[in-house]
Protein backbone atom coordinates (compact mmCIF):
# COMPACT_ATOMS: atom_id res chain seq x y z
CA UNK A 1 0.00 0.00 0.00
CA UNK A 2 1.40 3.63 -0.83
CA UNK A 3 2.24 5.44 2.21
CA UNK A 4 1.19 9.26 2.46
CA UNK A 5 3.85 11.74 1.67
CA UNK A 6 5.43 13.19 5.24
CA UNK A 7 4.83 16.89 5.43
CA UNK A 8 8.58 18.91 6.18
CA UNK A 9 7.50 21.36 9.48
CA UNK A 10 8.86 23.62 11.71
CA UNK A 11 7.74 24.25 15.20
CA UNK A 12 8.01 27.46 16.68
CA UNK A 13 8.06 27.77 21.10
CA UNK A 14 7.65 30.60 23.14
CA UNK A 15 7.96 31.02 26.94
CA UNK A 16 7.48 34.77 28.72
CA UNK A 17 7.86 32.95 32.12
CA UNK A 18 8.72 29.62 34.49
CA UNK A 19 5.01 28.75 34.38
CA UNK A 20 5.21 24.48 33.66
CA UNK A 21 2.08 24.93 31.41
CA UNK A 22 3.82 26.78 28.23
CA UNK A 23 7.64 25.35 29.66
CA UNK A 24 9.59 25.07 26.21
CA UNK A 25 9.97 21.43 26.84
CA UNK A 26 6.09 20.76 26.93
CA UNK A 27 5.60 22.90 24.21
CA UNK A 28 7.69 20.78 21.87
CA UNK A 29 6.43 17.57 23.45
CA UNK A 30 2.45 18.26 22.42
CA UNK A 31 3.69 19.25 19.18
CA UNK A 32 5.98 16.18 18.55
CA UNK A 33 2.34 14.39 19.14
CA UNK A 34 0.66 16.51 17.19
CA UNK A 35 2.93 15.99 14.46
CA UNK A 36 3.18 12.51 14.79
CA UNK A 37 -0.20 11.74 14.36
CA UNK A 38 -1.14 14.74 11.13
CA UNK A 39 2.23 13.01 9.50
CA UNK A 40 4.56 15.98 9.56
CA UNK A 41 8.14 15.64 10.57
CA UNK A 42 9.38 18.57 12.68
CA UNK A 43 13.20 19.65 10.35
CA UNK A 44 13.66 23.30 12.35
CA UNK A 45 12.82 24.81 15.64
CA UNK A 46 12.98 28.09 16.50
CA UNK A 47 12.74 29.22 20.06
CA UNK A 48 12.28 32.30 22.03
CA UNK A 49 12.82 31.88 25.62
CA UNK A 50 12.25 34.41 28.04
CA UNK A 51 10.38 36.72 25.48
CA UNK A 52 6.52 38.66 26.33
CA UNK A 53 4.41 38.07 23.18
CA UNK A 54 3.36 41.69 23.70
CA UNK A 55 5.92 42.81 21.03
CA UNK A 56 7.38 41.65 18.17
CA UNK A 57 10.57 43.40 18.25
CA UNK A 58 12.63 41.59 20.84
CA UNK A 59 11.63 37.89 19.55
CA UNK A 60 14.53 37.34 17.28
CA UNK A 61 13.16 33.63 16.36
CA UNK A 62 10.11 34.62 15.46
CA UNK A 63 11.23 37.69 12.87
CA UNK A 64 14.15 35.06 11.16
CA UNK A 65 11.22 32.90 10.76
CA UNK A 66 9.42 35.30 9.29
CA UNK A 67 12.72 35.94 7.19
CA UNK A 68 13.17 32.96 6.15
CA UNK A 69 9.71 31.73 5.00
CA UNK A 70 9.51 35.55 3.03
CA UNK A 71 12.66 34.69 1.41
CA UNK A 72 11.68 31.27 -0.02
CA UNK A 73 13.07 28.27 0.33
CA UNK A 74 12.89 28.13 3.67
CA UNK A 75 13.17 24.18 3.91
CA UNK A 76 9.57 23.20 5.34
CA UNK A 77 5.87 23.32 4.37
CA UNK A 78 4.12 24.21 7.68
CA UNK A 79 4.70 25.84 10.87
CA UNK A 80 3.63 24.12 14.29
CA UNK A 81 2.83 26.46 17.00
CA UNK A 82 1.26 25.27 20.42
CA UNK A 83 -1.48 27.39 20.75
CA UNK A 84 -2.51 31.14 19.72
CA UNK A 85 -1.24 32.44 22.70
CA UNK A 86 2.32 31.29 21.88
CA UNK A 87 2.03 32.76 18.19
CA UNK A 88 1.52 36.38 20.49
CA UNK A 89 -0.32 38.02 22.45
CA UNK A 90 -0.81 41.22 20.41
CA UNK A 91 -2.85 43.97 21.94
CA UNK A 92 -3.89 44.45 18.19
CA UNK A 93 -5.51 41.18 17.06
CA UNK A 94 -4.72 42.82 13.22
CA UNK A 95 -1.21 42.46 14.00
CA UNK A 96 -1.45 38.93 15.12
CA UNK A 97 -3.31 37.79 11.72
CA UNK A 98 -0.76 40.13 9.82
CA UNK A 99 2.01 38.09 10.69
CA UNK A 100 0.43 34.33 10.19
CA UNK A 101 -1.07 35.78 6.83
CA UNK A 102 2.57 36.90 5.66
CA UNK A 103 3.44 32.73 6.37
CA UNK A 104 0.68 32.13 4.31
CA UNK A 105 1.08 34.04 1.80
CA UNK A 106 4.09 32.81 1.41
CA UNK A 107 2.99 28.81 0.62
CA UNK A 108 3.10 27.67 4.76
CA UNK A 109 0.89 26.71 6.61
CA UNK A 110 0.25 27.28 10.42
CA UNK A 111 -1.55 24.87 12.69
CA UNK A 112 -1.93 24.93 16.38
CA UNK A 113 -1.64 22.01 17.80
CA UNK A 114 -3.53 22.63 21.46
CA UNK A 115 -6.33 24.23 20.28
CA UNK A 116 -10.13 22.37 19.50
CA UNK A 117 -10.00 23.55 16.11
CA UNK A 118 -8.38 23.26 12.87
CA UNK A 119 -7.06 26.42 11.25
CA UNK A 120 -8.50 25.74 8.07
CA UNK A 121 -9.89 28.84 6.96
CA UNK A 122 -13.23 27.56 7.98
CA UNK A 123 -15.89 29.89 9.32
CA UNK A 124 -15.61 28.29 12.60
CA UNK A 125 -11.89 28.32 12.14
CA UNK A 126 -11.71 32.18 11.61
CA UNK A 127 -14.28 33.18 14.60
CA UNK A 128 -12.34 30.66 16.86
CA UNK A 129 -9.43 31.79 16.39
CA UNK A 130 -9.59 35.75 16.17
CA UNK A 131 -12.15 35.07 19.73
CA UNK A 132 -8.20 33.09 20.80
CA UNK A 133 -6.52 36.08 19.78
CA UNK A 134 -9.04 38.93 21.88
CA UNK A 135 -8.68 36.71 24.78
CA UNK A 136 -4.88 36.34 24.59
CA UNK A 137 -4.64 39.61 24.53
CA UNK A 138 -7.26 40.56 27.26
CA UNK A 139 -5.30 38.26 29.45
CA UNK A 140 -2.00 40.23 28.86
CA UNK A 141 -4.20 43.66 30.18
CA UNK A 142 -6.12 41.74 33.24
CA UNK A 143 -2.61 40.22 34.22
CA UNK A 144 -0.80 44.35 33.90
CA UNK A 145 -3.55 45.55 36.29
CA UNK A 146 -3.29 42.16 38.89
CA UNK A 147 0.56 42.98 38.98
CA UNK A 148 0.40 46.87 39.26
CA UNK A 149 -2.31 46.71 41.96
CA UNK A 150 -0.11 43.79 43.71
CA UNK A 151 2.91 46.25 43.63
CA UNK A 152 0.88 49.18 45.06
CA UNK A 153 -0.09 47.04 47.57
CA UNK A 154 3.29 45.92 48.21
CA UNK A 155 4.76 49.43 47.94
CA UNK A 156 1.99 50.76 50.56
CA UNK A 157 3.46 47.91 53.01
CA UNK A 158 6.54 49.93 52.94
CA UNK A 159 9.06 47.52 50.55
CA UNK A 160 11.33 48.21 47.71
CA UNK A 161 10.13 48.10 44.57
CA UNK A 162 13.43 47.88 43.12
CA UNK A 163 15.34 50.91 41.05
CA UNK A 164 18.84 51.82 41.83
CA UNK A 165 19.68 52.74 45.40
CA UNK A 166 20.18 56.24 46.18
CA UNK A 167 23.42 57.33 47.77
CA UNK A 168 23.21 56.92 51.69
CA UNK A 169 20.93 54.60 51.73
CA UNK A 170 20.99 50.62 51.78
CA UNK A 171 18.66 47.46 50.96
CA UNK A 172 17.89 45.84 54.22
CA UNK A 173 16.32 41.99 53.53
CA UNK A 174 13.74 40.41 55.27
CA UNK A 175 12.81 37.26 55.77
CA UNK A 176 8.76 35.78 55.54
CA UNK A 177 8.01 36.92 59.10
CA UNK A 178 9.70 40.53 58.39
CA UNK A 179 12.31 40.05 60.59
CA UNK A 180 15.99 41.00 58.99
CA UNK A 181 18.23 38.62 57.48
CA UNK A 182 21.03 41.14 56.38
CA UNK A 183 21.92 44.27 53.61
CA UNK A 184 22.58 43.46 50.23
CA UNK A 185 24.99 44.66 48.45
CA UNK A 186 25.20 46.35 45.29
CA UNK A 187 24.41 43.58 42.02
CA UNK A 188 22.63 41.16 45.11
CA UNK A 189 18.94 40.45 44.75
CA UNK A 190 16.53 38.05 46.90
CA UNK A 191 17.03 34.65 46.53
CA UNK A 192 13.00 33.41 48.10
CA UNK A 193 10.07 34.70 46.45
CA UNK A 194 8.89 35.44 50.14
CA UNK A 195 11.33 37.78 50.80
CA UNK A 196 11.51 41.68 50.96
CA UNK A 197 13.71 44.52 50.59
CA UNK A 198 13.58 47.45 53.13
CA UNK A 199 15.22 51.16 52.69
CA UNK A 200 17.07 51.99 55.57
CA UNK A 201 19.97 54.47 56.71
CA UNK A 202 23.69 54.20 55.19
CA UNK A 203 26.92 54.71 57.24
CA UNK A 204 26.81 58.26 59.11
CA UNK A 205 29.86 59.59 56.90
CA UNK A 206 27.59 59.14 53.80
CA UNK A 207 24.53 60.91 56.10
CA UNK A 208 26.90 63.93 56.72
CA UNK A 209 27.76 64.08 53.06
CA UNK A 210 24.10 64.59 51.99
CA UNK A 211 23.02 67.17 54.75
CA UNK A 212 26.05 68.90 53.73
CA UNK A 213 25.32 69.04 49.72
CA UNK A 214 21.80 70.71 50.81
CA UNK A 215 24.02 72.86 52.97
CA UNK A 216 25.98 74.36 50.30
CA UNK A 217 23.17 74.09 47.80
CA UNK A 218 20.63 75.86 50.58
CA UNK A 219 23.19 78.39 52.70
CA UNK A 220 26.03 78.85 50.26
CA UNK A 221 24.37 78.95 47.03
CA UNK A 222 26.28 76.72 45.45
CA UNK A 223 25.58 75.49 42.02
CA UNK A 224 25.53 71.59 41.36
CA UNK A 225 28.97 72.14 39.20
CA UNK A 226 30.35 73.68 42.25
CA UNK A 227 29.53 71.07 44.76
CA UNK A 228 30.25 67.84 42.70
CA UNK A 229 33.80 69.67 41.44
CA UNK A 230 34.42 70.01 46.09
CA UNK A 231 33.41 66.18 46.62
CA UNK A 232 35.73 65.29 44.25
CA UNK A 233 38.70 67.38 44.81
CA UNK A 234 38.24 66.08 48.31
CA UNK A 235 37.99 62.42 47.31
CA UNK A 236 34.90 61.36 48.23
CA UNK A 237 33.40 58.77 46.28
CA UNK A 238 29.58 59.09 44.88
CA UNK A 239 27.14 55.80 44.49
CA UNK A 240 29.13 52.66 43.61
CA UNK A 241 32.64 54.16 44.26
CA UNK A 242 32.21 56.29 41.13
CA UNK A 243 32.91 60.35 40.82
CA UNK A 244 30.31 62.81 41.45
CA UNK A 245 27.97 64.65 38.63
CA UNK A 246 26.11 67.67 38.74
CA UNK A 247 23.28 65.19 37.74
CA UNK A 248 24.28 63.20 40.95
CA UNK A 249 23.79 66.19 42.86
CA UNK A 250 20.87 67.35 41.45
CA UNK A 251 19.41 63.63 41.77
CA UNK A 252 19.86 63.83 45.40
CA UNK A 253 18.73 67.16 46.03
CA UNK A 254 15.04 66.31 44.28
CA UNK A 255 15.01 63.01 45.54
CA UNK A 256 12.48 62.81 48.55
CA UNK A 257 13.39 59.56 50.11
CA UNK A 258 15.95 62.02 52.00
CA UNK A 259 13.00 63.58 53.90
CA UNK A 260 11.50 59.95 54.46
CA UNK A 261 8.80 59.59 51.23
CA UNK A 262 9.10 57.13 48.99
CA UNK A 263 7.06 57.19 45.38
CA UNK A 264 6.17 54.70 43.29
CA UNK A 265 4.44 55.11 39.69
CA UNK A 266 6.43 58.05 38.42
CA UNK A 267 7.18 55.77 35.34
CA UNK A 268 5.49 53.09 33.71
CA UNK A 269 6.11 50.92 30.94
CA UNK A 270 2.98 48.85 30.35
CA UNK A 271 2.10 46.40 27.80
CA UNK A 272 5.68 46.66 25.81
CA UNK A 273 5.09 50.08 25.21
CA UNK A 274 8.23 52.66 25.72
CA UNK A 275 8.33 54.41 29.01
CA UNK A 276 6.67 57.52 30.10
CA UNK A 277 6.85 59.77 32.37
CA UNK A 278 3.45 59.71 34.46
CA UNK A 279 1.81 63.17 35.72
CA UNK A 280 2.11 63.89 39.02
CA UNK A 281 -1.10 63.16 39.94
CA UNK A 282 -0.51 59.80 39.43
CA UNK A 283 2.12 59.33 42.01
CA UNK A 284 1.84 57.20 44.76
CA UNK A 285 3.71 58.29 47.86
CA UNK A 286 4.21 57.29 50.92
CA UNK A 287 5.77 59.36 53.67
CA UNK A 288 7.62 58.26 56.04
CA UNK A 289 8.62 55.36 54.39
CA UNK A 290 12.13 55.10 56.14
CA UNK A 291 13.73 57.65 58.95
CA UNK A 292 14.54 60.98 57.62
CA UNK A 293 17.72 61.99 56.42
CA UNK A 294 17.24 66.08 56.01
CA UNK A 295 13.58 67.34 57.26
CA UNK A 296 10.73 68.34 54.84
CA UNK A 297 11.16 72.20 55.28
CA UNK A 298 14.95 71.65 54.60
CA UNK A 299 13.98 69.79 51.60
CA UNK A 300 11.72 72.32 50.51
CA UNK A 301 14.17 74.81 51.52
CA UNK A 302 16.12 73.22 48.32
CA UNK A 303 13.34 73.16 46.28
CA UNK A 304 12.63 76.67 46.41
CA UNK A 305 16.51 77.89 45.71
CA UNK A 306 16.34 75.95 42.93
CA UNK A 307 13.33 77.46 41.57
CA UNK A 308 14.58 80.77 42.06
CA UNK A 309 17.75 80.20 40.39
CA UNK A 310 17.01 82.26 37.27
CA UNK A 311 19.19 81.61 34.06
CA UNK A 312 19.22 85.34 33.63
CA UNK A 313 20.86 86.06 36.75
CA UNK A 314 23.78 84.63 35.31
CA UNK A 315 25.29 87.69 32.96
CA UNK A 316 26.03 87.57 29.57
CA UNK A 317 29.49 87.74 29.83
CA UNK A 318 29.88 84.72 32.02
CA UNK A 319 27.76 83.00 29.53
CA UNK A 320 29.84 83.73 26.31
CA UNK A 321 33.01 83.60 28.16
CA UNK A 322 33.83 79.77 28.91
CA UNK A 323 31.94 79.57 25.06
CA UNK A 324 34.39 82.17 23.70
CA UNK A 325 37.35 80.20 25.03
CA UNK A 326 36.37 76.93 24.46
CA UNK A 327 35.81 78.03 20.33
CA UNK A 328 39.63 79.45 20.60
CA UNK A 329 41.07 76.26 22.31
CA UNK A 330 39.35 73.30 19.65
CA UNK A 331 38.62 75.55 17.23
CA UNK A 332 34.88 74.54 17.00
CA UNK A 333 32.01 73.88 19.01
CA UNK A 334 29.34 71.22 19.97
CA UNK A 335 27.30 69.66 22.86
CA UNK A 336 30.17 66.78 23.68
CA UNK A 337 32.61 69.48 23.97
CA UNK A 338 30.43 71.36 26.07
CA UNK A 339 29.90 68.72 28.28
CA UNK A 340 33.19 67.73 28.92
CA UNK A 341 33.67 71.04 30.23
CA UNK A 342 33.71 71.09 33.94
CA UNK A 343 33.43 75.02 34.56
CA UNK A 344 31.13 74.94 31.65
CA UNK A 345 27.55 76.29 32.14
CA UNK A 346 24.78 73.62 31.38
CA UNK A 347 23.71 73.41 27.54
CA UNK A 348 19.96 74.10 28.73
CA UNK A 349 20.99 77.78 29.83
CA UNK A 350 22.12 78.87 26.61
CA UNK A 351 19.16 77.45 24.83
CA UNK A 352 17.13 79.19 27.16
CA UNK A 353 18.97 82.66 27.13
CA UNK A 354 19.38 82.22 22.96
CA UNK A 355 16.65 80.28 22.05
CA UNK A 356 19.27 77.01 20.50
CA UNK A 357 22.89 76.49 20.71
CA UNK A 358 23.66 77.57 17.16
CA UNK A 359 22.39 81.13 18.46
CA UNK A 360 24.99 80.96 21.16
CA UNK A 361 27.86 79.75 19.04
CA UNK A 362 26.85 82.65 16.74
CA UNK A 363 27.25 85.01 19.34
CA UNK A 364 31.25 83.90 19.71
CA UNK A 365 31.39 84.03 15.94
CA UNK A 366 31.06 79.69 15.51
CA UNK A 367 29.18 78.64 12.31
CA UNK A 368 28.56 74.92 11.98
CA UNK A 369 29.21 73.90 8.27
CA UNK A 370 26.41 71.54 8.51
CA UNK A 371 23.67 74.20 9.64
CA UNK A 372 23.21 77.60 8.84
CA UNK A 373 23.50 78.88 12.70
CA UNK A 374 20.24 80.65 13.85
CA UNK A 375 20.10 84.75 14.91
CA UNK A 376 20.34 85.06 18.35
CA UNK A 377 16.31 85.66 19.93
CA UNK A 378 17.33 89.31 20.41
CA UNK A 379 17.12 89.94 16.29
CA UNK A 380 14.05 87.95 15.63
CA UNK A 381 12.06 89.71 18.65
CA UNK A 382 13.23 93.38 17.56
CA UNK A 383 12.18 92.88 14.11
CA UNK A 384 9.04 91.59 15.56
CA UNK A 385 8.38 94.57 17.83
CA UNK A 386 9.41 96.76 14.73
CA UNK A 387 7.00 95.04 12.46
CA UNK A 388 4.14 95.70 14.98
CA UNK A 389 4.99 99.36 15.24
CA UNK A 390 5.23 99.61 11.49
CA UNK A 391 1.72 98.22 11.04
CA UNK A 392 0.39 100.28 13.79
CA UNK A 393 1.83 103.33 11.94
CA UNK A 394 0.54 102.03 8.70
CA UNK A 395 -3.34 101.81 10.37
CA UNK A 396 -3.27 105.26 11.63
CA UNK A 397 -1.90 106.91 8.41
CA UNK A 398 -5.44 104.60 7.34
CA UNK A 399 -7.79 106.67 9.27
CA UNK A 400 -8.05 103.98 12.07
CA UNK A 401 -7.86 104.71 15.34
CA UNK A 402 -5.64 102.31 16.50
CA UNK A 403 -4.97 100.93 20.34
CA UNK A 404 -2.08 98.82 20.47
CA UNK A 405 -0.21 96.29 22.39
CA UNK A 406 3.40 96.02 21.33
CA UNK A 407 4.81 93.76 23.84
CA UNK A 408 1.80 91.13 22.67
CA UNK A 409 1.42 92.28 19.12
CA UNK A 410 -2.18 93.30 19.32
CA UNK A 411 -3.75 96.05 17.89
CA UNK A 412 -7.19 96.95 18.66
CA UNK A 413 -9.49 98.96 15.99
CA UNK A 414 -11.77 101.41 16.45
CA UNK A 415 -14.77 99.32 15.25
CA UNK A 416 -13.79 96.63 18.23
CA UNK A 417 -11.64 94.73 15.68
CA UNK A 418 -8.62 93.18 16.67
CA UNK A 419 -5.52 92.85 14.27
CA UNK A 420 -2.70 89.88 15.36
CA UNK A 421 0.73 90.99 14.36
CA UNK A 422 3.76 88.51 13.57
CA UNK A 423 6.39 87.95 11.64
CA UNK A 424 7.79 83.94 10.44
CA UNK A 425 10.86 83.05 10.26
CA UNK A 426 11.97 81.18 6.87
CA UNK A 427 12.57 77.46 7.47
CA UNK A 428 14.39 75.26 4.68
CA UNK A 429 14.29 71.54 4.44
CA UNK A 430 15.24 68.96 1.94
CA UNK A 431 12.42 69.28 -0.23
CA UNK A 432 10.97 73.08 -0.02
CA UNK A 433 11.47 76.41 1.60
CA UNK A 434 8.56 77.93 3.74
CA UNK A 435 7.05 79.83 6.74
CA UNK A 436 5.14 78.86 9.52
CA UNK A 437 2.40 81.46 10.69
CA UNK A 438 1.27 81.20 14.06
CA UNK A 439 -2.32 80.98 14.64
CA UNK A 440 -2.51 79.65 18.07
CA UNK A 441 -1.58 82.94 20.04
CA UNK A 442 -4.56 84.89 18.82
CA UNK A 443 -7.69 83.06 19.67
CA UNK A 444 -10.13 86.32 19.74
CA UNK A 445 -8.08 88.22 16.36
CA UNK A 446 -10.14 89.20 13.70
CA UNK A 447 -7.64 89.47 11.11
CA UNK A 448 -3.60 88.41 11.15
CA UNK A 449 -1.02 90.39 9.30
CA UNK A 450 2.10 87.87 8.87
CA UNK A 451 5.24 89.74 7.45
CA UNK A 452 7.39 86.80 5.93
CA UNK A 453 10.96 87.20 6.56
CA UNK A 454 14.15 86.66 4.17
CA UNK A 455 17.26 84.42 5.63
CA UNK A 456 18.73 87.41 7.18
CA UNK A 457 15.67 87.79 9.26
CA UNK A 458 15.72 91.22 8.37
CA UNK A 459 14.57 91.84 5.05
CA UNK A 460 10.70 91.21 4.45
CA UNK A 461 9.78 89.32 1.18
CA UNK A 462 6.03 90.45 1.42
CA UNK A 463 2.78 90.28 3.98
CA UNK A 464 -0.54 88.04 4.39
CA UNK A 465 -3.82 89.52 5.82
CA UNK A 466 -5.46 86.32 6.66
CA UNK A 467 -8.87 86.64 8.51
CA UNK A 468 -10.08 84.68 11.21
CA UNK A 469 -12.34 82.48 8.80
CA UNK A 470 -9.33 80.86 7.53
CA UNK A 471 -7.22 80.01 11.11
CA UNK A 472 -6.67 76.35 10.82
CA UNK A 473 -7.60 74.45 13.86
CA UNK A 474 -4.19 73.01 14.59
CA UNK A 475 -2.86 76.35 15.42
CA UNK A 476 -0.65 77.11 12.33
CA UNK A 477 -0.70 78.10 8.52
CA UNK A 478 2.57 76.31 6.71
CA UNK A 479 3.41 78.82 3.52
CA UNK A 480 5.17 77.44 1.03
CA UNK A 481 7.41 79.64 -1.28
CA UNK A 482 6.53 79.44 -4.96
CA UNK A 483 2.75 79.57 -4.38
CA UNK A 484 0.14 78.89 -1.75
CA UNK A 485 -3.59 78.46 -1.37
CA UNK A 486 -3.80 82.02 0.30
CA UNK A 487 -1.41 83.97 -2.53
CA UNK A 488 -4.87 85.84 -2.70
CA UNK A 489 -4.72 86.97 0.87
CA UNK A 490 -0.87 88.64 0.16
CA UNK A 491 -0.51 91.95 0.04
CA UNK A 492 2.56 93.39 -1.50
CA UNK A 493 3.33 96.53 0.91
CA UNK A 494 1.91 97.75 4.08
CA UNK A 495 1.17 101.38 3.08
CA UNK A 496 -2.86 99.56 1.34
CA UNK A 497 -2.91 97.75 4.66
CA UNK A 498 -5.45 100.12 5.27
CA UNK A 499 -7.56 100.11 2.59
CA UNK A 500 -7.74 95.87 2.39
CA UNK A 501 -8.89 96.19 6.07
CA UNK A 502 -11.64 99.05 4.88
CA UNK A 503 -12.78 97.07 1.78
CA UNK A 504 -13.25 93.73 3.65
CA UNK A 505 -14.87 94.90 6.14
CA UNK A 506 -17.31 97.03 3.58
CA UNK A 507 -17.71 93.61 1.96
CA UNK A 508 -18.50 91.76 4.60
CA UNK A 509 -20.17 93.65 7.29
CA UNK A 510 -21.96 96.48 5.74
CA UNK A 511 -23.95 93.30 2.76
CA UNK A 512 -24.60 91.50 6.23
CA UNK A 513 -26.50 94.32 7.82
CA UNK A 514 -28.68 95.49 4.53
CA UNK A 515 -29.48 91.97 4.44
CA UNK A 516 -30.78 91.56 8.27
CA UNK A 517 -32.71 95.01 7.82
CA UNK A 518 -34.53 93.47 4.64
CA UNK A 519 -35.74 90.13 5.69
CA UNK A 520 -35.03 90.21 9.47
CA UNK A 521 -36.32 86.47 10.08
CA UNK A 522 -34.41 84.72 7.39
CA UNK A 523 -30.22 84.01 8.28
CA UNK A 524 -28.28 86.15 6.87
CA UNK A 525 -26.54 84.67 3.29
CA UNK A 526 -22.68 83.03 4.08
CA UNK A 527 -20.26 83.97 2.01
CA UNK A 528 -16.45 83.30 2.28
CA UNK A 529 -15.09 86.66 3.18
CA UNK A 530 -11.88 87.01 0.26
CA UNK A 531 -9.66 90.04 0.16
CA UNK A 532 -9.93 92.06 -3.04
Amino acid sequence: MPTDPVVRAAQYIRMSTSQQRYSLSNQAAAIEAYATSKGFKIVKTYADPGRSGLTFSKRKELQRLLSEVLGGSPGFEAVLVYDVSRWGRFQDTDESAHYEWLVRNAGVSVHYCAEIFENDGSLTSAIMKNLKRVMAGEYSRELSRKVWAAQVRQFERGYRMGGRTPYALRRLLLDEHGQPKGVLNPGEAKNLRWEKVVLVQGPPEELAVVRRIYRLSIRDSFSDMQIATMLNDEGIRSVRDGVWTKYLVRKLLTCELYMGTALFNCTSQRLGRSQRRNPTQDWVRLPNALPPIISARRFADAQRVRRNRRIFRISETDLLTPLRRLFEEKGRLSLPLMIAQPDMPNHASYRRRYGSLDAAYAKVGYVRPSKRACPPAAITVDRARAFSIQVVGSLRRGGFKVRSDIERGVAVLDNGFRVAIGASRLWTSSRERFWEVQTRNCPDADFLIACLLSTDDRTALGYYLIPAERFPKCGRIRIVEGGHRLEHYRIECLTALADHIHRYLSATILPRSRARRSAPSAPPPHREPRLP
